[in-house]
Parts: structure tokens; sequence; C-alpha cells
């Protein structure tokens, strides 16, 4: 497998088509196409939504993430990301497991549960607990007295990943 060297293009270069735009980001692939010429890949970071970080740029930053469930929602966590889950009972600094780990990966290397991963934990430490913003609910039919009206403020527990391990 071949080193990718990404360069920016600068105002002067121009990329496939004779067009370049101002930020491009242009990965040699190192493949050869049927004509036999050196194929270019052009990402237009503005476009994708990407950061000089991304995986696919940028292969030789491996971050191990995974994919945990808990409090019926699914979230992509990173080592020493932050991240507001469901209300937890757990004490401030406590140490909580999040056993349902549906995915762990690391590059290219990418193990999938059917549906949960044997033997995959992830490792978080609580940061605080808190409230979300207030959220007004009203009910009314015109015309018929009917008016009811409420707030709800949803609990959450922030936590901080600290390790992630793969069955």
């Amino acid at each position: 497998m071949q080193t990718v060297e990404p360069r920016i293009l600068s105002d002067g270069d121009l990329g496939e088509n004779g067009v370049a735009a101002v930020g491009t980001v242009v990965v040699s692939a190192g493949s050869v196409s049927g004509n036999g010429r050196l194929t270019e890949r052009i990402f237009d970071s503005r476009m994708r939504g990407l950061s000089s970080s991304d995986e696919a740029l940028f292969p030789g930053n491996s971050n191990m993430y995974a994919v945990i469930a808990t409090g019926g929602k699914q979230y992509r966590v990173t080592k020493d990301g932050v991240l507001r889950v469901e209300k937890l009972d757990a004490e401030l600094g406590a140490t909580v497991e999040f056993g349902e780990v549906l995915l762990v990966g690391e590059g290219a290397n990418v193990k999938i549960g059917a549906p949960l991963l044997s033997g995959g934990k992830v490792m978080a430490t609580v940061l605080r607990h808190g409230k979300g913003p207030k959220v007004s609910i009203v009910k009314f039919r015109r015309r018929k007295h009917y008016l009811r009206q409420k707030n709800h403020r949803q609990q959450f527990t922030e936590v901080k990943v600290t390790d992630i391990s793969g069955g």
C-alpha cells in the first residue's frame, strides 16, 4: 500500500479540468487509470465538511472510536471525548462502564457486532449532571375550551470517555 501525500493548492495551481478552488485538498492516490495516466482525486474540504484530521485524507492519524448504545440512543465516542447521555445513576467523578458496544474501529480496522460486540466496553468518568433547555408543550383545540400548557427540561449526565476496548 502506498502512502498518500496531501497538498493544498495555491491560487496559481490548477486541478482537474483546469479549475482549482482555494482551499481544495488534492490527494494523489497513486493508482493508474485505464488510460495509463496517474489519477488524482480532489476533495473540497468546504463541500464535504472535512477537517484536516479526517481519516480518509490522512490515514496516519488513527483514532480509536466506538459506537455505544445507552438510554435508547446510539453515540459515536472517541477517547477523551465528552458527551451528554440520558441521566445515569452515578456520583460525580464515578467511573461508569458502557457494555452495549455496537462497533469499535481504529483506522481501517473495524469490528462490528451482531448486534453487540462481545467483550467490547467503553469506560467513562462522570463530569456533571444537569438539565437541558426548557421545552414548552402546548395542546390546544380551538372553540372547544381546551388548552394544556406544560414545560419540560430533560435531565442528562455529561461523561468523559477514558478507555475503549474491543473484543
